[in-house]
């Protein structure tokens, strides 16, 4: 995770410089020193708490067209005061280095466990040592609520009057100011003769005709705030786990479980200016990299994951051949 951190540092470098494809095509731009403040918190959702991992660095000039080898990082900026504000309590965070066999580990400034409250007004300043000061702060986006469209009092299952209720399964969380939501809907099992290694596979949304293959529809990043699930997509996932196995009775199944990723408004941003320009294996290199850092460039921002997990209708599992799990 850590080592990814510093992928995302250097693209949004590479973005911000502006490049265009010119005759002497050359990767570089004129050097200017610039400080880098990163720091993407997850929120516990059990504990409402997060432990703060702050990430600075700067722009290095080079003497050739491109960097001095694979294992070079951006320098770290040691020696700064780094404050972390948690609404009204007030915290200095540490010097520390990760511990990882990549680059001999990974300078970061931390500290200790925080609790924080929906809404709560997270403020990072941090004093570098020639005294220039980046300042960014986020708020703690509220906690994912669902309704769906069906209950499954009983487990899930398709075997129901869909006529009545609908061919698909809809399942809505409230609105976030300008957030970005990452779905998934999982299955969920292991096969008997090894218990302890869960399993698990996507369910697409749908599946759509090419020719003579179903090609299933997955959800990708959205900003809506619900999405279906056909009932058909969900029973030929069900059918393909144990594709040209007769032992059928040997997969039992644990659940159904529906995560949902949510970015906060900064990370949305964030994403949609480096991944929404025309598909997802392109991007323009003179578009502008959102950063939310005052005094420099970076990015801080909170991600919520959470899931809601709906156990196998008995009978459901049976109509397969399978068993549900007890």
């Amino acid at each position: 995770m850590r080592t990814k951190i510093y992928f995302w540092i250097l693209t949004g470098l590479l973005l911000l410089s502006g490049l265009s494809c010119e005759e002497n095509f050359s990767p570089k731009t004129e050097y200017k020193k610039t400080y880098i403040l990163y720091c993407v918190e997850s929120v516990d959702i059990y504990f409402h708490s997060f432990i703060p991992s702050v990430y600075l660095t700067k722009t290095y000039e080079y003497d050739s067209n491109f960097p001095a080898g694979k294992n070079q990082m951006p320098p770290f900026v040691s020696g700064a005061k780094v404050i972390l504000r948690v609404d009204n309590k007030v915290d200095t965070l540490k010097e520390l280095l990760t511990q990882g066999k990549y680059f001999g580990g990974i300078k970061y400034y931390g500290g200790i466990n925080n609790r924080i409250g929906v809404n709560s007004k997270v403020t990072i300043t941090a004093i570098l040592p020639d005294s220039t000061v980046l300042t960014t702060n986020a708020v703690v986006p509220e906690m994912p609520a669902f309704e769906t469209s069906y209950p499954f009092l009983h487990g899930f299952t398709t075997k129901f009057n869909q006529w009545r209720w609908g061919y698909t399964w809809k399942i809505t969380w409230n609105e976030f100011d300008e957030a970005l939501f990452f779905p998934k809907f999982l299955l969920r099992y292991y096969k008997a003769n090894s218990p302890k290694n869960q399993l698990e596979i996507e369910i697409p949304m749908s599946y759509q005709k090419s020719g003579n293959k179903s090609v299933p529809i997955f959800p990708t990043y959205t900003r809506d705030n619900s999405i279906e699930y056909s009932f058909n997509a969900v029973d030929s996932v069900m059918k393909n786990i144990s594709l040209g196995d007769t032992n059928k009775s040997s997969y039992i199944i644990s659940d159904f479980a529906f995560q949902l990723t949510v970015y906060d408004k900064h990370l949305a941003n964030f994403y949609s200016s480096t991944n929404g320009y025309l598909d997802p294996y392109s991007i323009r290199l003179d578009e502008t990299v959102y950063t939310n850092v005052s005094g420099g460039m970076g990015l801080f921002g909170f991600k919520i994951e959470y899931g809601c997990g709906r156990e196998v209708n008995k009978e459901y599992a049976e109509s397969f051949g399978y068993r549900k799990y007890e």
